[in-house]
C-alpha cells in the first residue's frame, strides 16, 4: 500500500461537496462535533498529513513542502464543483490515502467512509465515467 497528501484544492472541492450535502455542516463521532467548510478542510489535510506520516515515518520529514504546510493559514478553495462520480471517487481515494495506522479509526474518518457507503451502491464502478474520473 502507499499514500501520498492530496492537493489541497481537491481537499476544499471535497470538503465543500460533503458540507453542501449535509446542508451547511457536519456533525462527526458520538459528540455529535459540528463541522463547517473550513474546519472540514483543516482536519482533511491534518488526517490526510497524520496517515502521510505514519505510513512513512522519518522519511515523510524528508518531504520538504510537508514541512512547509501550515494548517493555520490555508486559504480553501475548492478548484470545481465535482459531479457525483468525481466525489466518490476522489472520497475513495481520500480514504485509501488516510487507511494507515491508526487514523482509520478516528471519528471523522469514519463519518467520511459512512458517507462513502451511502454513497457507494448509486455509483456504476465499471462505468467508462467512472473509470475517466480522477484519483486524487
Amino acid at each position: 500500500m502507499s499514500c501520498f497528501v492530496m492537493y489541497e484544492n481537491r481537499i476544499a472541492s471535497l470538503a465543500n461537496e460533503i458540507i453542501d450535502r449535509n446542508k451547511g455542516s457536519l456533525l462527526v463521532g458520538e459528540q455529535g462535533e459540528t463541522y463547517d467548510r473550513e474546519r472540514l478542510a483543516d482536519a482533511m489535510l491534518a488526517m490526510n498529513l497524520d496517515a502521510f506520516r505514519q505510513r512513512y515515518g522519518i522519511r515523510a520529514l524528508l518531504v520538504e513542502d510537508l514541512n512547509s504546510i501550515d494548517l493555520d493559514k490555508r486559504n480553501w478553495k475548492p478548484l470545481v464543483a465535482l459531479s457525483e462520480i468525481q466525489f466518490f471517487k476522489s472520497l475513495r481515494c481520500f480514504l485509501y490515502q488516510c487507511g494507515e495506522g491508526d487514523v482509520d479509526e478516528k471519528p471523522l474518518y469514519k463519518t467520511l467512509d459512512a458517507i462513502r457507503g451511502l454513497l457507494a451502491p448509486f455509483i456504476n464502478q465499471d462505468s467508462p465515467e467512472y473509470d475517466e474520473a480522477e484519483w486524487g
